[in-house]
Parts: structure tokens; C-alpha cells; sequence
């Protein structure tokens, strides 16, 4: 144990206590460059940083002294701001952060989205503290410093506190043991490889976001681009028609806003969190160029991950279907039963050469959502008989089922 956790233990477990619910505990990583290096990726938790395990520790110890103040402040380049925006939000205070002019901007604009006031305007590296005092004597809010307060220094010190009880944990008796057994040492290797394993899941998750960005919001896009062509069209040969389709045209470019701005936080769309996919499901197939029946069959709520996989799947095979498949109609449907969730998407266009056409970003793009939950993928297709995609997912349902009634077609516009 490092002198500073010697003399801080107690503290330091208080704190770990104390923030728990509101901090992730980020693992520990090896690297091949040096097999005795060990890592703790704080860039896991929710600000990017470990900055919030100080802030929510210094904040929540204010409120068991049984103080709320009206208010949290602090100086901050952006790392300290983000935690105690965040902080300050989950017990519901105002915070007002002073940053620099010149700081990261991205960073700035993180801070304000989780709800603090931000002010930069003249504030300078020089003037910071001074300002700051200013606006303590007016508004009697509260510093939280971003590393002078020993309840900030306790919560960032959980950090070290996690990395020892985890390299205690995988290495145990290896470290006290000088005689390995074999078994010993291949545990050791089989601990390295499943670190390489979350290195290579920290780079998926960025590729997840991709995809999620690709199928999500760059779909609503398309659809807008289809229906300004219909609108183009009938603007002449029925203005009526026109005028209808540039009304739905802006709840389109609302809705597309909004994924775009869900998606930027890494959140799934509202709807799909809110009410699972048959909802989402019907949501999107009334926006559809062509017709599209939703059919959910014993359809409950499932793991986040599970329902952004066969919502996205789904999304980007209709997708395929208006741009590609010249198709009239298109049918999803949705069946849970036992401890499998599947989706299966046909409609009756063109079709084509499943065995020679080489699969495009967005079907690789679902072939690689489904086999990273361990699920299966295949796209049936044969020219002019249209073509069927059918996937199956292990999953456990979290909530009752529902069924939606069959046979009410949604009609394009």
C-alpha cells in the first residue's frame, strides 16, 4: 500500500462507498509493449476522465454534513468542469464553472450539456481566481476545488484504490508465491489475453458508434432526401400532395435532430428506450417510401445492446430495401420465444445474387452487430423473388411481452 493510502485508507474506502452509484469502476489493462505495465483507462467513465470521482465525493460529502448551499462553483480548463456539471446535476444544485477563453471547446460545450452555467468571457488563466472569489461573495455558492480539498483528493484516490484491489485480485498468490505452478502462469497468461480483449472492445465501442451513426440518424437523412424528391415532384402535378409531404418533411428533419443529438451522447433513440421496438419499429416504418407491416409476436423489453442491435439491423434493411430493392411492400417481423429474440425483414423487389454480389457497409455492418452478441445473420435473396433477412439473438427478457395486431399496413406517402 502506497504511504497515501496508508494514512488516508479510511477516507478513501468512505469514498469509494459514498460514489459508487455514481461512478463506473473502470478496469485494469496490460499491454504487450511491457507485460509488468498495467493500465487503468479513467477515459471509461462518463465525463472521459477521473475528474467526477473528486467532484461527486467532495459534493455528496457537503450534503451528509447537512450542507446545500445554493449553488456549486469551480475554475477548471474542462476535465474538473465536466464532474462538477455532473455532480452538481444528480443532486439537483446550479453549478457555474469559469473556463479560460482558448480552452478545449469541445470540452466547454460537454459542460453546458449537463447542465452548468459556463462562463469564459474575459476569464483568463491570471484572472480565474480572482473572478472566481468575486462571484463567490455575490452569489454565496460553493468552490469545489479542482484538487486543494481532501474530499476531492479522496475520491479521485478510489481510483488507486480499485487498481490495487484488482491487481490483488488477478494476481493473488502469484505475487506472494516466488515457485509458480504451470497453472499459475497460464492463469497469468489467459489474465493477459482478457485484457487485450477489452482493449480490442474499447476499439469495437468506437466502431459501434460508427455503425450506430451510419444506421441511425444517416438513415433518417436518406429518407428526407427521398421525400424532398416526391415533394420536387408533386410540386407541380399535385401541389396539395406536395404541401403534405414538406409538412411531414419537417417532423422528419425534427426527429433526424434529435437521433442525431441522442446518438452524439451514445444513447439509442428516446423511443426505442422508452417503449422497445415494436414502437421504434412502427415509428420508423411510417416514415418508410414504401410500405412497411410491422409484426412483433411475444415481444418484451431486452438488454440495451439486444434492442439497438435488431433496431439498427432492421433500420438499415429497410433502408436497403427503399434505395435498392424497387420493391412495393416490406414486412418485419419480430418473435420472441424462449430465450431467443428474431427479426427476419423481406419485401417483394427485384431481388439479387446473394452468392456473387459482394455485401456492401451496411450488411457487413449487421453481420457484425449480430456476431458481437453472439447471434446469427442470413440474407436469402434470389432475383425477382425479392430477398429476406433473417437474424436470431440469445437474449433474456426483462419485461412482458406484447404483440402487436397484423395486417395494418403503413402506408408511404
Amino acid at each position: 500500500m502506497t504511504p497515501y493510502l496508508e494514512e488516508h485508507s479510511a477516507q478513501v474506502r468512505e469514498a469509494a462507498d459514498r460514489i459508487r452509484p455514481h461512478v463506473r469502476r473502470t478496469p485494469v489493462l496490460s499491454t504487450d509493449l511491457d507485460p509488468q505495465l498495467r493500465f487503468k483507462p479513467e477515459s471509461f467513465q462518463v465525463t472521459g476522465a477521473f475528474k467526477p470521482r473528486g467532484a461527486f465525493n467532495a459534493v455528496l460529502s457537503m450534503l451528509e454534513r447537512g450542507e446545500r448551499p445554493p449553488g456549486l462553483i469551480a475554475v477548471s480548463s474542462g476535465n474538473h468542469a465536466q464532474g462538477v456539471a455532473l455532480a452538481a446535476a444528480t443532486v439537483g444544485l446550479p453549478a457555474l464553472i469559469l473556463i479560460p477563453e482558448g480552452s478545449n471547446p469541445a470540452k466547454v460545450a460537454a459542460t453546458r450539456a449537463l447542465g452548468a452555467e459556463v462562463i469564459q468571457d474575459g476569464i483568463t488563466f491570471v484572472n480565474r481566481e480572482e473572478r472566481m472569489r468575486e462571484l463567490m461573495d455575490e452569489l454565496g455558492y460553493v468552490l469545489v476545488h479542482p484538487f486543494d480539498d481532501w474530499d476531492v483528493i479522496h475520491g479521485a484516490g478510489t481510483a488507486v484504490r480499485e487498481l490495487l484491489e484488482d491487481l490483488a485480485s488477478q494476481a493473488g498468490l502469484v505475487l506472494k508465491n516466488v515457485g509458480l505452478t504451470a497453472e499459475l502462469l497460464q492463469r497469468l497468461d489467459d489474465l493477459r489475453a482478457s485484457r487485450q480483449r477489452l482493449v480490442a472492445a474499447q476499439d469495437e465501442e468506437r466502431r459501434r458508434l460508427e455503425r450506430n451513426l451510419h444506421d441511425g440518424a444517416q438513415q433518417n437523412l436518406v429518407a428526407i432526401k427521398v421525400k424532398l424528391g416526391l415533394a420536387e415532384m408533386f410540386a407541380e402535378k399535385d401541389p396539395a400532395k406536395a404541401r403534405a409531404t414538406l409538412a411531414e418533411l419537417k417532423v422528419d428533419t425534427d426527429e433526424a435532430l434529435d437521433t442525431l443529438r441522442d446518438l452524439a451522447r451514445g444513447i439509442y433513440p428516446p423511443l426505442l428506450a422508452d417503449q422497445g421496438l415494436a414502437a421504434a419499429l412502427e415509428s420508423q416504418a411510417r416514415k418508410a417510401t414504401v410500405r412497411v407491416e410491422v409484426q412483433a409476436d411475444g415481444i418484451g423489453r431486452y438488454a440495451q445492446d439486444i434492442e439497438a442491435a435488431v433496431y439498427f439491423c432492421c433500420l438499415e434493411a429497410l433502408q436497403n430495401v427503399q434505395k435498392y430493392a424497387a420493391a412495393q411492400t416490406a414486412v418485419v417481423k419480430l418473435s420472441g420465444s424462449g430465450d431467443a429474440l428474431t427479426f427476419e425483414v423481406t419485401d417483394d423487389g427485384h431481388g439479387f445474387d446473394a452468392g456473387s454480389v459482394r455485401r456492401g457497409a451496411g450488411l457487413t455492418n449487421m453481420t457484425d452487430r449480430i456476431d458481437s452478441l453472439g447471434g446469427s445473420l442470413e440474407v436469402l435473396s434470389t432475383p425477382g423473388r425479392g430477398t429476406r433477412i433473417h437474424g436470431s439473438l440469445p437474449v433474456v427478457a426483462t419485461a412482458a411481452a406484447v404483440s402487436l395486431p397484423v395486417g395494418a399496413f403503413r402506408e408511404a406517402t
